[in-house]
């Protein structure tokens, strides 16, 4: 077998040949770090999209605060057609559905519950991740000039770590 002469010894070639071997397995490695890392800031994302969501769209609810203080929000009117509403109350209700009645806080909560998952190292559910894809994906299709296509690439993102971080963990089972 050849050898080569190295300041520090000789060693055989025959580790050439498994250099391509070792550096799968560092890429194999360098890669799940980076599988990792797709969840904790997909939900770090959605937290911040949450929170964003709230800001910019909850800029009307001060102008709104007195009539939903004085309970104008409590009505049989609601369950009427948008186009029937009396124009006041369907803007009323408008600033609540895209603000505190919106699925941001419920993109926050979730954004945060992923976030403590992936803190104390419990598993995420892969379905978490399809759902928020197909969700969004619906509702991007729906209406694509608003955030909805941002929170399909975040959902995306989440949604191949967590099948990575599952594949990782039902390899390390079968050890």
């Amino acid at each position: 077998m050849p050898r080569h002469t190295h300041p520090y010894g000789d060693f055989e070639v025959i580790a050439i040949h498994t250099l391509p071997y070792v550096n799968a397995m560092w890429h194999c490695q360098h890669q799940a770090k980076e599988m990792e890392v797709m969840v904790k800031w997909s939900a770090v994302a959605l937290i911040a999209l949450g929170i964003i969501h709230l800001l910019v769209l909850g800029a009307d609810i001060p102008a709104e605060l007195p009539n939903w203080s004085s309970l104008n929000l409590w009505t049989w009117d609601h369950w009427a057609p948008l186009r029937a509403q009396p124009l006041d109350l369907a803007l009323s209700g408008g600033v609540f559905w895209q603000s505190i009645g919106s699925l941001a806080v419920p993109l926050l909560i979730l954004g945060a519950l992923i976030f403590w998952l992936d803190q104390q190292d419990l598993p995420i559910p892969v379905f978490v991740g399809w759902g928020l894809v197909v969700w969004t994906a619906i509702l991007a299709a729906i209406m694509p000039p608003s955030g909805l296509p941002v929170v399909l690439v975040v959902s995306i993102v989440l949604t191949v770590g967590l099948q990575a971080r599952a594949k990782k963990r039902s390899i390390s089972l079968l050890k």
